[in-house]
């Protein structure tokens, strides 16, 4: 058995239609005439053809047993549209226990009909006012993942960017990340980074205020790398100077991640959506000489060096480094021009 369609029963169709299509924005599918279906996956029906296919059993109105459910993520907009068309309500906009923003309100024949936020929306607005991911997750039902996938779907800028690929989801980095980070940005993991940590927590929100200015100004992009099915914490990535000829890329991973080609597969997602996305001439990637791991990162995508110098890191520590360039177009497979 296959579910096609709800279906209500109508005194006047051509008004009922009228409602829908012209009130609502419902597209017609077909018009039969006692039937008109709407492309969104309902009837209506003219009351006085379905009772005789009925038998003539009596229909009723405003039973308030069941409702019609429509979106928009405006809830406002729409109830001053309805409110101005005259429209009766069950009871204006107002949030339900699991936060979303609806309004209810009886069509011409008195159907109830609801118009609520999508639960994206409400991912996005619940973020926006400063709730923790957790809260989110709790009030939508969404998984991590899902959830920050709404919220990067409704937000500006380099807020909006969620770069996806194979098995990692990269995401702006949020305040939910402060434990994740302290804990896992430690000595063995900062080994051949400039920053170090420092066991005060408040350094770490410190970096995560400066990451979100960046976000903020359009010239940093600092991201958390996650577990794409699990929304589980990896590590941190970022592309900085954003605007310039020469952003700058880095990426570290928990000492746990290692050794399953996350940073590889990670650096690659941001190399091929900078391509798409921005306007640079290369992108600049310093890593220790002694740092194997990272250079081979940049050679996989077609880095080379550029460059080399003795690096001091934030606890004063001497090390060699060494600047890959990675060119803004990618290299042509030998043959591929031919294809």
């Amino acid at each position: 058995m296959r579910y096609q369609a709800a279906l209500i029963v109508v005194d006047d169709v051509a008004r009922s239609r009228s409602f829908y299509e012209g009130l609502l924005g419902q597209a017609v599918e077909s018009d039969f005439g006692e039937n008109v279906a709407f492309k969104g996956g309902f009837s209506i029906h003219k009351k006085e053809h379905y009772s005789a296919l009925l038998g003539g059993a009596p229909i009723g109105s405003k039973a308030n047993d069941a409702e019609l459910y429509f979106e928009d993520d405006d809830v406002a907009r729409a109830c001053s549209a309805l409110e101005a068309a005259g429209v009766e309500f069950v009871h204006p906009a107002r949030e339900q226990p699991w936060r979303q923003l609806v309004a209810r309100f009886y069509d011409p024949d008195g159907h109830i009909v609801e118009v609520g936020e999508s639960l994206e929306h409400v991912a996005f607005r619940m973020s926006e006012e400063g709730c923790s991911l957790d809260e989110i997750c709790r009030c939508t039902y969404f998984t991590r993942p899902r959830a920050l996938r709404a919220i990067g779907a409704y937000s500006a800028g380099l807020f909006g960017v969620v770069i996806e690929s194979d098995r990692l989801m990269q995401v702006p980095i949020r305040r939910d990340f402060e434990e994740a980070i302290f804990r896992e940005f430690t000595p063995e993991v900062a080994r051949y980074t400039w920053p170090q940590p420092t066991g005060d927590r408040a350094d770490t929100r410190a970096f995560i205020d400066g990451a979100l200015a960046g976000l903020a100004r359009g010239d940093g992009l600092q991201l958390v790398v996650l577990d794409k099915a699990s929304g589980g914490f990896i590590g941190c990535s970022g592309l900085h100077g954003i605007g310039g000829e020469s952003p700058e890329l880095g990426i570290w991973t928990a000492s746990r991640s290692r050794g399953n080609g996350f940073g590889l597969e990670a650096v690659t997602a941001i190399i091929a959506w900078a391509r798409e996305r921005l306007d640079f001439e290369r992108l600049r990637y310093p890593v220790a000489r002694a740092n194997v791991a990272s250079r081979r990162v940049a050679e996989a995508n077609g880095g080379a060096i550029a460059g080399e110098r003795m690096t001091v890191n934030q606890a004063g520590a001497e090390f060699d480094e060494v600047e890959y360039w990675i060119p803004r177009y990618a290299k042509a497979i030998p043959g591929e021009e031919r294809a």
